[in-house]
């Protein structure tokens, strides 16, 4: 099996840090939290099968991680941000993510951020792909 490593990987070995943002967005199937950063890497949680309803009975918790480089620390210049989810679980994909965390999974794809206004508090639409795939299923995110 293929191990995919982002280019970026060196960006996270820095010390996790703490977002200075109480960001959380109410979704249809459950939260996105912003959990952290890690360098220029923003990391949130987020209610991995409000993008799959149904699609995977195997996750008694079915919450993702998302990773946007980038991201990390910017709380009043945002707009369309690239990023990826992981989830450990059954493979889906044909190429395995290990994480900043230093987890390795085979359930992974793309993800896209859009901000609805640049500064912090602002509400968002979240779009993910499983593996390669563009990313497509949407998760809007409200601020409560």
């Amino acid at each position: 099996m293929k191990i995919l490593t982002l280019a970026a990987a060196s960006a996270f070995a820095f010390a996790p840090i703490t977002a200075t943002a109480d960001e959380v967005w109410e979704t249809s199937g459950g939260p996105i939290t912003y959990l952290q950063d890690m360098g220029a890497v923003a990391v949130w949680s987020f209610p991995y099968l409000a993008a799959w309803p149904g699609n995977v009975p195997e996750f008694a918790n079915p919450v993702g991680t998302l990773y946007f480089p980038g991201l990390g620390g910017n709380f009043d210049d945002r707009s369309i941000h690239d990023g990826y989810w992981a989830v450990v679980g059954s493979p889906a994909c044909s190429a395995s993510l290990t994480t900043p965390e230093g987890v390795t999974t085979s359930r992974w794809g793309r993800a896209r951020v859009i901000f609805d206004n640049p500064a912090f508090p602002t509400s968002l639409t979240l779009l993910v792909g499983s593996c390669f795939d563009e990313p497509t299923q949407i998760i809007r995110g409200e601020r409560p």
